[in-house]
């Protein structure tokens, strides 16, 4: 007989009288990001190189849930997850193959925001903000930039191109994170998507953490 087992959210010791009622509110939780290394240094010790990283001007910008950061093991310099979110020193230094468009993007953009590279699908950008960012991101030159984001002019030019591209049937939504969006928005966007196709064959993706087939 399977029992049903209440799930307990790991939580730095830093946030154990946060209420239950916030540290499970995603609003909460972006409204609390951690980006400073004063903040950092409240929930893990950084290396030097680190710190280094953190107090860097004009490196890709850092911010992590405390439900994210929570998941370190902060006794590990090497743990998987501060791997992905922590920058360190390294990304200061400039080496031979640097690109910033290294998965040449821009080159196969008809439309700002809007990536068609293979004849039957593209990729829609529909935000440029995460909840968290990641080290390694192939989005970094447009992503992570608050005052950065992609215009209601240029999502309906996206939108134009998709109805004068009918070879298209498969839509990903990406960006930045299409769940940072309020849902008013993220669910406009997925009805005039599949307004696009009236006979429903058409498949649409959200990427990055969730995939939904409509």
């Amino acid at each position: 007989m399977m029992v049903n087992q209440p799930f307990t959210s790991k939580r730095a010791p830093i946030f154990k009288d946060v209420p239950d009622e916030k540290w499970n509110d995603w609003r909460w939780q972006l409204s609390n990001r951690i980006n400073t290394p004063e903040e950092f240094e409240r929930v893990i010790p950084l290396t030097n190189s680190e710190r280094k990283a953190l107090a860097a001007a004009h490196l890709f910008r850092v911010d992590i849930t405390p439900y994210f950061i929570s998941l370190i093991n902060p006794d590990d310099p090497n743990d998987p997850i501060r791997k992905q979110v922590v920058p360190s020193e390294i990304e200061m230094t400039p080496f031979t193959a640097m690109m910033e468009d290294s998965l040449a993007e821009d080159r196969h953009s008809p439309v700002p925001g809007l990536v068609h590279r293979y004849p039957d699908r593209a990729l829609m950008l529909v935000t440029t903000q995460c909840a968290s960012y990641c080290r390694y991101c192939t989005r970094s030159r447009i992503v992570g930039d608050p005052a950065a984001t992609f215009s209601r002019d240029e999502f309906e030019m996206q939108i134009e191109y998709l109805k004068s591209t009918p070879q298209v049937r498969d839509v990903l939504l990406s960006g930045g994170d299409p769940l940072v969006l309020a849902p008013k928005i993220l669910e406009e966007i997925l009805i005039r998507l599949r307004e696009l196709n009236n006979n429903a064959t058409a498949l649409y993706k959200i990427t990055k953490r969730l995939r939904l087939q409509i």
